[in-house]
């Protein structure tokens, strides 16, 4: 079995090999994928923040007043406002899908808003809309922080008209419930050719890996977080607790351990 030619590695399908090739076989490359009916507040709320800021930068009315959580999502919007005020210089792109090829190496990155300022800075914003604070450690050593400055390095040239200098990058996680409280990580031409590296030598790994020989035990602890539980393990799994991980904040999973394989 083997990826399609046209796939893209993101930094979800990444974390999803890191803690279970079997899941990342089943999804990525037997294509069986679905989701659940289930949905919760804290989802949908999160959703919709996403859809508003993308409205408010693209310059489209919000009508906020046709969401239910309307309170919350409008003291998120207002904070939005105050934090990245669209009155600052340069261009704005949100909701901004970037692909780059190298060599066999295919990577993309989907930003919740690319900023050039008018220095030439790349700001890379991600809404993460959890309640609790995120640790600057994991978000520093995530997969997410690596896939997508890496790939604004590799690829920004599109949006900058010239080739990018990664200490112009910068990457600032914000959460509208914290608003006073940003984890930002700034980019060096060191950290990008280690993430080269280690972005090569992750998908090499994924496309050579002996899936049938793979030892499932290894993936135990993520069992209950899986659709595919039942087609491992005939349990059925808990959707409100999976899809609650996984389903507006970008697939993350920074705070996970990475498996021994």
């Amino acid at each position: 079995m083997i990826l399609d030619k046209n796939f893209f590695f993101s930094q979800h399908a990444l974390n999803i090999f890191r803690i279970c090739p079997i899941r990342f076989q089943k999804r990525y490359i037997e294509g069986l994928y679905w989701k659940d009916g289930f949905e919760n507040r804290s989802i949908e709320t999160g959703r919709n923040f996403h859809i508003l800021a993308d409205r408010y930068f693209s310059d489209v009315s919000l009508n906020m007043e046709f969401f239910e959580e309307y309170g919350e999502l409008n003291d998120w919007m207002d904070a939005l406002k105050d934090y990245v005020p669209k009155k600052a210089r340069g261009q704005y792109y949100p909701e901004y899908q970037l692909k780059i090829q190298i060599d066999d190496i295919k990577l993309q990155a989907k930003y919740d808003l690319l900023h050039i300022d008018g220095s030439g800075k790349l700001i890379i914003y991600d809404w993460k809309t959890q309640q609790s604070p995120i640790g600057y450690r994991d978000l520093a050593s995530s997969i997410q922080t690596r896939v997508y400055r890496y790939v604004l390095a590799m690829g920004g040239h599109r949006l900058k008209g010239e080739s990018v200098d990664p200490e112009d990058i910068i990457m600032k996680y914000w959460q509208p419930a914290i608003a006073d409280r940003t984890v930002e990580l700034s980019y060096s031409i060191r950290e990008r050719e280690s993430d080269g590296r280690f972005l090569k030598d992750m998908i090499e790994k994924i496309k050579g890996f002996d899936y049938n020989g793979y030892d499932k035990t290894k993936s135990k602890r993520y069992c209950s977080r899986c659709e595919f539980n039942y087609f491992c393990n005939t349990d059925r799994v808990k959707y409100g607790h999976l899809f609650e991980q996984e389903e507006i904040e970008l697939d993350d999973w920074a705070d996970i351990d990475e498996i021994p394989i």
